[in-house]
């Protein structure tokens, strides 16, 4: 852990290229950690009720991670767990310690956490909703009290003397056991000598072994455990048995510790070439030469155990562990479907941003198939958690976004999300920490990281992955921006994320080279641009849209423009820019997209159809500003006739635009500023005869009414209904003129308009005079039916709404509520009304 090298892949076709065939579903995994007694006791505390097993994970539980876009739940810690190593914790002064996760007694569900009844019950229920779960499965070493090492202790690397003379082994015996007596070396306990074994007595023959902790060489051994002896071909044949059994439980596989179990590394480790010296100390005495150690060990463990899994259970996912810069050499080598790859989490938080471009571009180079096999991740069990290593702002969404939407497998750590701080150890059976959850956080998760994992079928494929360089103006490659293209079908995506705190900006073109087509001596390289890459290689009149996911913009741009110059940029400091939804367009008489793209000059937009009403509408706005003009120009207020030969093209030109919700805005500010302009005249009825002051009042009526209606939500159901009310009096108004009028609404609002005087101080008189018109009759629909006068429920409603509504100095609310109570209660008959 912490190296940042690059890795190497000159060596790795020694035992040929292998991969095996993923099924539908691999790919499209995304994971998430849960350390399993911590997540219980946080369960319980979330939804307040008891939660001690995988049974009583709560069914919302799962809603939320299936809602989220995970696929496969990693529970850490479902086995039966050494009791030696809780008693050693607590010997060491943890009393409140669990035995470790990976220090394992046996292969059975912990009865503490409900058994395989309880597992099947969890199982079931995420697959339900399409989530499978993942089991850890720890190879490399047992706990102290295995039934392994009591019934077969040769399948251990031990030694028949302690390694060095100081060894002590006079503390309390940790075996609970009559028949064995284990005892840590004295030192152990005070942690002033890295001990490298255990002294391991069997009362049943007398004989003692000393016994070798798991060790990987690169800190203090494992004191929990027991170091197993692969160069064994029974314990081999053993281990592969007890996997095929784990992948009868679990779709996925994780294998804890996996590159110490390569041949190069168990020798180096435990057996190493004389004069060497060897990386576990006590293990000079006990070096073999390359051609017995590969008598002992003929074949790459990991090989076989991939190959096995493949017979006897098809459709099982393994993943391995593997540090050291070894993730090339388990993919191609051993087969392995998927691989740590530490260097993403390293390298991103030192933004060594180099070092991880030059690590991306040398796999496309050697077979992209190796960049979809690795897993990548922000934090693991080992290392401190994603937030204190990447904080909670730009820099960790940056780096997650890579995650998301590289190939590969994406790894959550448990509690990420949430945003919590703390560290769980695999002994933690609670969290220590009282964190609340960040909601903030979580809600950037939702908007941002989520809908990403849920297309994971479009980032996890390596074959159509393209990785851009990003030039500066001045030629120079910009090293912090990552920019890369995936396809799938016809979706396509483009991403850029700036890993440094200072802004970029700069230019996309040519793709790095990669390797189409990899054969062990014959590599064919190729190169594209990044019209090839999104494969728009079309003809240059052609457009492509595309919609950036973070600011929820559209923008456009000419495929000559890309072709030519590149795709350009701007960045902020840890800014992700993640384009997608791309649509190739051509101008049509409906569509002028070059005249769109002309307008916006590469800026974004949040919807392009206001831009095309903008063009669609240039005529009534051309008519409006005429209209306009000709009021204002006028030193009189002009005849109506002259009035209306203006005005009728404008609503003419407005009434041919049949969708409403884009016209409501254009009528709203055309009512408006003729019904201003009006008012500004200062209208005097007396100068004109009463046919055109009667039109006027009706037009002034007609805009009032317009600049209710469309003040609406445009687009509501209210509005529209309201629009499509208000059309046939529209209608009316482009006929009306000086010498004539149709008999219909206006002539009614102008007939009530006369009497509203009356209205206020005299109803009776106001319905006597009103109801005598005939013109008011014929548009009431009055009708007599058994001796009965009976008017109409809809055009009496339509009537007083619209009277209501342009009589702005006429009645008050008081009469108008009284006329609209009077005509309830006259059940829609005449005479009633009149009565009343």
């Amino acid at each position: 852990p912490g190296e940042t090298q690059v890795p190497n892949y000159s060596g790795d076709l020694l035992q040929g290229e292998y991969y095996s065939a993923d099924s539908d579903w691999m790919p499209r995994v995304v994971m998430i950690a849960r350390n399993s007694l911590v997540w219980l006791d946080q369960l319980a505390k979330k939804y307040q009720t008891e939660i001690k097993t995988l049974r009583d994970i709560p069914d919302e539980e799962l809603d939320l991670l299936a809602q989220q876009g995970f696929t496969v739940l990693w529970l850490i810690g479902l086995w039966d767990r050494s009791d030696i190593s809780k008693k050693i914790k607590h010997w060491c002064g943890n009393p409140d310690a669990e035995s470790s996760a990976y220090s394992l007694k046996e292969y059975q569900i912990d009865a503490a956490i409900g058994g395989p009844e309880a597992l099947e019950n969890l199982k079931q229920r995420a697959w339900e909703r399409g989530i499978r779960l993942a089991s850890d499965m720890v190879p490399n070493h047992t706990g102290l009290d295995a039934d392994w090492l009591k019934h077969h202790p040769e399948w251990y690397i031990s030694a028949t003397e302690p390694p060095y003379p100081a060894y002590r082994f006079e503390g309390g015996d940790l075996s609970d056991d009559p028949e064995i007596s284990i005892h840590l070396e004295d030192h152990y306990y005070e942690r002033s000598d890295a001990a490298v074994v255990f002294k391991y007595f069997d009362h049943r023959n007398g004989q003692t072994r000393y016994v070798y902790h798991g060790n990987d060489g690169t800190s203090m051994p494992w004191n929990d455990t027991a170091q197993l002896n692969y160069l064994n071909p029974e314990l081999r044949e053993a281990i592969i048995q007890t996997i095929l059994e784990v992948a009868r439980q679990f779709k996925v596989i994780r294998f804890d510790a996996a590159m110490t179990l390569a041949k190069r590394h168990i020798q180096r480790l435990w057996y190493p070439e004389p004069g060497s010296g060897g990386d576990i100390p006590s293990r000079t005495s006990h070096s073999m030469n390359g051609a017995d150690f590969n008598a002992a060990i003929p074949a790459e463990f990991w090989r076989e155990v991939v190959d096995r899994v493949a017979a006897e259970v098809p459709d099982t996912l393994l993943l391995a562990e593997a540090f050291w810069m070894m993730e090339g050499y388990f993919v191609r080598t051993l087969g392995m479907h998927r691989v740590y790859n530490s260097a993403f989490m390293n390298m991103l938080k030192l933004e060594d941003n180099q070092k991880f471009y030059d690590m991306i571009a040398q796999t496309l180079e050697f077979d992209p198939r190796i960049l979809q096999r690795f897993v990548n991740f922000l934090s693991n069990p080992d290392e401190d958690t994603a937030i204190a290593q990447f904080g909670k702002g730009d820099k960790y969404f940056g780096a997650t976004v890579l995650m998301v939407t590289l190939p590969g497998l994406p790894m959550f750590a448990h509690a990420q999300i949430e945003g919590f701080e703390e560290k769980y150890g695999m002994e933690y059976r609670r969290a220590y920490w009282e964190e609340l959850p960040d909601a903030d956080l979580i809600q950037r998760h939702e908007h941002q990281i989520f809908p990403l994992m849920k297309k994971r079928y479009l980032f996890a494929g390596a074959g159509d992955f393209r990785l851009f360089p990003m030039y500066n103006s001045h030629g120079n490659k910009i090293d912090s921006v990552f920019a890369y293209t995936n396809r799938s079908g016809t979706e396509r995506a483009l991403i850029l994320v700036n890993n440094s705190y200072e802004s970029q900006s700069g230019w996309l073109k040519t793709a790095a080279v990669i390797n189409r087509e990899p054969t062990a001596d014959q590599p064919v390289l190729l190169a594209e641009d990044l019209i090839q890459a999104l494969s728009f290689d079309v003809e240059d009149n052609f457009h492509v849209i595309f919609q950036e996911q973070v600011s929820q913009l559209w923008f456009i741009r000419r495929i000559t423009e890309i072709r030519q110059q590149g795709f350009y940029s701007e960045l902020a400091g840890y800014e992700s820019q993640i384009y997608l939804n791309f649509q190739l367009v051509s101008d049509t008489a409906v569509n002028p997209w070059s005249t769109i793209h002309g307008s916006l000059q590469g800026r974004g937009v949040a919807d392009f159809a206001p831009l095309f009403r903008v063009i669609e509408l240039e005529p009534v706005h051309v008519l409006l500003s005429n209209f306009l003009n000709f009021l204002a120009e006028s030193d009189e207020l002009p005849s109506a006739a002259k009035f209306f030969i203006k005005f009728a093209p404008l609503f003419e030109a407005m009434a041919e635009l049949r969708d409403v919700a884009l016209l409501i805005q254009d009528i709203q500010s055309a009512s408006d500023m003729v019904y201003d302009a009006l008012s500004k005249r200062a209208l005097n009825h007396q100068q004109h005869d009463s046919t055109e002051a009667t039109a006027f009042r009706q037009l002034s009526a007609l805009l009032h009414i317009a600049r209710q209606v469309f003040s609406m939500d445009p687009g509501s159901e209210e509005s529209l209904a309201e629009f499509y009310a208000l059309e046939p009096v529209l209608e009316t108004l482009v006929e009306i003129g000086p010498e004539a009028q149709r008999v219909g609404l206006l002539t009614v609002l102008e007939l009530a308009d006369r009497n509203r005087e009356l209205l206020k101080h005299d109803p009776d008189q106001f319905a006597t005079n009103f109801f005598a018109y005939e013109s008011v009759r014929t548009y009431l629909l009055v009708n007599e039916a058994d001796g009965i006068e009976w008017f109409n429920q809809e055009r009496m409603e339509t009537f007083l709404e619209y009277f209501e509504s342009f009589c702005l100095d006429g009645p008050t609310k008081e009469s108008i509520h009284y006329l609209h109570q009077s005509v309830k209660e006259s059940g829609y008959q005449l005479n009633q009304l009149l009565k009343i």
